[in-house]
Order: structure tokens, then sequence, then C-alpha cells
């Protein structure tokens, strides 16, 4: 389906008037366990009693059909089960990515099933960029709640993005993280409202000139190259300054 802003706008008009309430098949919520304050409290966001943004996008994806969605940062897991409930509906397929390894609420069925991918290791690593798809429709990214991881993920993701796509962000009220979805020039939604307190933001990304596999190949290649330099400037920098402060002289440049 190519999206545009009359479906999105059609799609967050039906859902603010649904009885808002859990969606999500009861077989993909089978390691929930009643009586665990844990558990109760991530079933809460699921149940859509409070925060909604697990229910929107449970509903969002099964209204766009993407074919290929990347979450990036998926601790606990709940948005993952809400994705998983959802592509199994629209065929697509799914890769979802963190560092850690927390697969706490995932049902065992999703482990043998060839649509869902689970991917661990730095978001912006060659080693996680080459096991992606060149094309995606819908990027959900929860990671780091700070601009400087933000922007140093979309640098590299918006030359995967297909020439459409839409791409949501977690928490955008929570530190500096909202500055990059104001930065970003396309339509925009600030869902914060009907989603989740710490804020939740959608925007559709629309390419102005189509790019060939080889020069997006390119592209993501110099993103990653300057945000790895970034790092290390910024560590150098930091070892740099604890170590001065800990002389009894000043370094001479």
């Amino acid at each position: 389906m190519q999206v545009t802003k009359e479906i999105i706008d059609n799609a967050i008009s039906e859902f603010s008037s649904l009885t808002l309430k859990n969606t999500i098949d009861k077989k993909n919520l089978s390691k929930f366990k009643n009586g665990d304050k844990t558990d109760d409290l991530y079933f809460s966001f699921i149940e859509s009693k409070d925060q909604h943004y697990i229910t929107f996008l449970n509903f969002l994806i099964k209204k766009i059909q993407p074919k290929n969605v990347v979450e990036l940062g998926n601790r606990e897991g709940l948005s993952r089960l809400a994705i998983y409930d959802a592509i199994k509906k629209t065929n697509s397929m799914f890769y979802s990515i963190d560092i850690v390894k927390d697969l706490r609420y995932c049902p065992e069925h999703m482990f043998n099933d060839p649509s869902m991918h689970f991917l661990f290791g730095d978001v912006c690593s060659y080693k996680i960029i080459n096991q992606l798809p060149q094309q995606i429709d819908f990027l959900f990214t929860d990671t780091m709640h700070f601009y400087f991881q933000l922007r140093d993920e979309w640098d590299v993701y918006q030359h995967l993005l297909s020439d459409t796509a839409l791409v949501a962000i977690d928490d955008i009220n929570i530190h500096d993280k909202r500055k990059l979805f104001d930065e970003v020039n396309y339509t925009k939604w600030d869902l914060t409202e009907l989603c989740h307190a710490n804020g939740w933001g959608l925007f559709l990304f629309q390419r102005k000139n189509p790019v060939d596999t080889l020069m997006q190949k390119s592209a993501v290649n110099e993103a990653l190259i300057h945000i790895w330099e970034r790092k290390y400037e910024s560590l150098f920098d930091q070892v740099k300054s604890n170590r001065e402060q800990s002389l009894p002289f000043k370094i001479k440049q």
C-alpha cells in the first residue's frame, strides 16, 4: 500500500474513535504471568489502560500493511509483540534489533517463524545493517533517549527507507530527543496525547529523488563512517579531558 497523509489522518481518526482495548492474539501473550508485578504493569500497556501506543502500533501496521518493518530497540519486547502480531495479518517481514537479548515475553513460536528476525548488536553497526532489507517501509525507534543517538540512527536509516515510508519515534519528550523530530522536514504527527505521555512522534518520509542500489549502499557506508568517527572523537576528547584533570600540569598541544 502506498502510504499518504490522508491514509494516516484517517487511521488516526479511526483509532481515536475506537473503544481502546487489546487486540493482540492471546497466543502471542502467553509468557505474561498473572500476579507478577512487572508482568502486570507491562500488560497494562498492552491492554491500553493508560498508554495507548502499543495498541496504536499494532493498529497502524495492520492498516498500512508494510512489506518490511524494522524496530530499533526492543528491551522487554512490548512493541515487538505488537508489531509481530500485526505482521502476521499483513505478511510482512519484521527485523527487531537490540544490544540486550531480552526475550522474556516472546512466545516459542516466534523463534521458528521465518518472518521474524532477531538481530543483536549496535543498530548502527555494519554487522546489523548488512542483515537488513534496503527497502524499509515502516521504521520504529525506541533506543537511547537522547538526540545524539537518534541523529546517528537517522543519518543511516534514512538511506535504507523505501521512497515512501513511515517512521515512528517513541519517547520524544524525554531529554533532548524531540530535537530530531522537530528537525525533520516531512509531514509529521505529534501523537503524545493519543499514544504516550512521554511523547510519540510519527512522520511520513518521502524521498524527492529515487536512488539505485549502488547509490543507496554508498550513502549508508558514508553515514556509518561519519558516525563511528564521531563516536571515536567523542571518546578521545573524554579520555583526554579526564587525563588532563588528573595530572598536576597541563598537556601542551
